[in-house]
């Protein structure tokens, strides 16, 4: 379990969030609890410098993917504890952090919340794939590998 915030105070971030798409009825894998990769994390608020702004992030499950070669996408699944190690329906949030506490890096962020265990998907979410997808995808920062949205 991940604790973020020291004294109930914001941690403050310089680094720039663009959503860059948003796709609902999404068909989801989520890791399994004891995947090394995925920590809990509480809930807790970041403070984005410069523009001053607070954003309450409740509590979720963080995937670091590509850790091998640095992180280039986070996936945040805030999902019910018992869905974790299943597929699930979700809406999915795609955003490019850059992060200028670190040289302007940039990672994809995918923001996994939760609909139900059943009904029928639109989308198939797929992380890391080779194909360069002709729309509904997006590149890794760092590597040729692609998240990509495959509708069903």
């Amino acid at each position: 379990m991940k604790q973020p915030n020291i004294n109930g105070e914001p941690v403050a971030v310089n680094a720039k969030f663009e959503t860059l798409a948003k796709y609902e009825n999404v068909s989801v894998s989520c890791p399994g609890q004891e995947d090394s990769f995925t920590k809990f994390v509480l809930a807790h608020s970041i403070k984005v410098v410069g523009v001053e702004k607070v954003i309450n992030i409740s509590d979720h499950y963080s995937k670091l993917n590509f850790p091998v070669k640095g992180v280039a996408v986070v996936t945040h699944f805030f999902v019910p504890r018992e869905s974790m190690g299943k597929k699930v329906l979700a809406n999915v949030e795609v955003v490019v952090k850059t992060d200028y506490a670190r040289d302007a890096k940039q990672t994809l962020i995918l923001n996994v919340t939760f609909v139900s265990e059943t009904g029928k998907p639109d989308y198939r979410l797929k992380i890391g794939t080779d194909k360069v997808p002709e729309k509904d995808g997006f590149q890794i920062p760092g590597i040729e590998k692609y998240v990509a949205f495959e509708k069903f």
